[in-house]
């Protein structure tokens, strides 16, 4: 799908800090987390919880971000003017933004979250590292498992400003027209999110329940 530009975030509500409501061992251990980022430690103690969120989400990704297996392929596809079209335009996926309560997401967002985010950073090393770990060793149940015991804790998810099920739903109808229209030499490749591809309503448990055949090639 087309690659969109999203919405500023801004709010005009003012949303409180949340390291000061924190018991005394949260704190100490988030505070010594985001004095490692590149966060001006005057102002940690005044850090909302929804930013807390994301800088952990985010901790331990590649940096610069590592270029994606289907960013090459793409890039590599435009250098030898080979046809490309999205399944998804870009007027579907800006029509597929939806509006988000940053506030009372916010407000959500308290001691037991963070906890569990700080928990789950013992077991397996920074959120954001682990996930692209996973995603770079191919062990895409694994990640959708993990994202999903996230979201289940109430950890904001990256996906939240576009509505993931009406586009999944947009792939399952799309994508195997796509590949009969195209069933001649050469075949279609397509190249997919991993999010969209993996778990109980992925697109591959959608196609293999009607009988499509799905291999691994690698």
């Amino acid at each position: 799908m087309d690659n969109i530009k999203l919405p500023s975030v801004t709010t005009h509500e003012k949303m409180p800090p949340l390291v000061p409501m924190l018991s005394r061992p949260v704190s100490d251990e988030l505070r010594k987390i985001l004095a490692a980022q590149p966060i001006p430690q005057s102002e940690i103690d005044g850090l909302p919880g929804l930013l807390i969120a994301m800088v952990l989400l985010a901790e331990g990704q590649t940096k610069p971000a590592m270029p994606s297996v289907g960013g090459v392929i793409v890039d590599r596809a435009k250098e030898l003017n080979r046809p490309i079209t999205a399944l998804l335009a870009r007027h579907e996926v800006e029509a597929l933004q939806k509006p988000v309560d940053l506030v009372a997401l916010n407000k959500a967002i308290d001691e037991n979250v963070i906890a569990f985010m700080l928990e789950a950073r013992q077991r397996f090393g920074p959120i954001g590292g682990y996930c692209e770990t996973l995603y770079r060793e191919r062990k895409g149940e694994e990640l959708y498992m993990f994202v999903k015991s996230l979201a289940e804790r109430g950890v904001p998810e990256m996906g939240m400003f576009l509505e993931g099920d009406a586009a999944r739903e947009m792939f399952v109808a799309r994508l195997p027209v796509a590949l009969a229209s195209h069933a001649s030499s050469p075949p279609t490749f397509c190249l997919l999110p991993i999010g969209v591809l993996t778990g109980p309503g992925g697109l591959l448990s959608a196609f293999s329940k009607r009988g499509m055949r799905i291999s691994a090639l690698a």
